[in-house]
């Protein structure tokens, strides 16, 4: 079978709720993944929980045969890192060698604007020890992305998607953008002038036979958030 040419996005396969949400209404969100294919070909997904009075209060990981049904292995509370937030986790499985990395950063320099996003690229040699190369990917003034640009998922050819927002208000409702190499290292450029998709924290995993298995946070009508998954085939 043939890879898929156009970039896997939401839409293109069968949507399954791989993780309902938590609650009804504002702040009950399941979802921000991150997920690999295991040597044996099953999936490992990592996960968000938040619910409205505690702020990402966990990271759920688990495992699945199929891609869509997942059995929890392990819950860690934010309170086992003394932290304020549980946010994205970031899940690879990776030979010895060089990592990369794409970094939602938050500037500090304004006070009450601490929304605002960018991201920066890193590479490692054991996942440890971090080199920063700068900023990768920028908002760009009076368009739908202005006020953030945070990459969710990054193709081996790389080509990659990103969660953009026009304003403060936007906040938690970021939705899905395109972008591509400019040539630098690690650095990306946006492509179009619009969302693709009304998903955010969209990640994809390539599979051997060139098709490609998509997990995202999708948001209902109440403004809760599920997790969903779906198969995108080789054609």
């Amino acid at each position: 079978m043939a890879a898929v040419t156009s970039f896997p996005l939401p839409g293109m396969g069968r949507a399954a709720v791989a993780g309902p949400a938590p609650g009804s209404g504002p702040g009950h969100w399941v979802g921000a993944p991150s997920a690999a294919l295991d040597r044996d070909g099953t999936f490992v997904v990592a996960y968000r929980v938040r619910v409205t009075d505690q702020r990402g209060a966990a990271t759920v990981v688990a495992r699945s045969a199929d891609g869509e049904r997942l059995t929890t292995v392990a819950i860690l509370d934010k309170a086992r890192f003394g932290a304020m937030s549980m946010e994205r986790p970031a899940l690879v499985r990776t030979r010895a060698g060089r990592w990369h990395a794409w970094i939602c950063c938050h500037p500090l320099d304004q006070p009450g604007e601490e929304d605002r996003m960018t991201t920066a690229y890193a590479t490692s040699e054991d996942g440890l020890v971090w080199d920063w190369h700068g900023t990768a990917l920028v908002p760009r003034p009076g368009t739908w992305d202005a006020r953030g640009t945070r990459v969710t998922a990054v193709l081996p050819d790389g080509r990659a998607t990103y969660d953009g927002r026009a304003s403060k208000e936007e906040n938690f409702s970021e939705r899905t953008g395109l972008a591509h190499p400019t040539g630098r290292p690690g650095e990306l450029v946006q492509d179009g002038h619009e969302p693709v998709s009304d998903a955010r924290y969209l990640d994809v995993v390539p599979l051997p036979d060139g098709g490609y298995r998509l997990y995202y946070e999708f948001p209902l009508a109440d403004q809760s958030h599920e997790l969903r998954t779906e198969l995108v085939p080789a054609t």
